[in-house]
């Protein structure tokens, strides 16, 4: 849910609405045998429209930062420059080691 709503950010109003916009994502996995760091994913678009003022916050960017920090203990970290916008998300380890065992 969390990727689908970055994505159609990106494609409504951010990077790939342009055909020169470029969206890059980026993931580290912990391995086995760590048991404290968390996931990390972070997203990263340049070459769309100028960036508007991202402090307004909509509807799908609270339930994501809601969704990752009440029901999985992440965070959501939302920037924005004038010329891209880069997401980090962090995950608990524990999370996505379970998905893969």
């Amino acid at each position: 849910m969390v990727m689908h709503e970055l994505a159609t950010n990106a494609a409504k109003y951010g990077a790939l609405s342009r055909p020169e916009g470029l969206v890059s994502v980026h993931w580290l996995l912990p391995s086995k045998r760590t048991s404290g760091p968390a996931v990390q994913i972070q997203c990263h678009e340049v070459g769309g429209p100028e960036v508007a003022n991202l402090a307004r916050q909509g509807y799908g960017s609270s339930v994501n930062r809601d969704l990752l920090s009440y029901e999985l203990g992440g965070k959501v970290d939302l920037a924005s420059a004038r010329q891209c916008v880069r997401c980090r998300i962090e995950l608990p380890a524990w999370w996505i080691l379970a998905a893969l065992t």
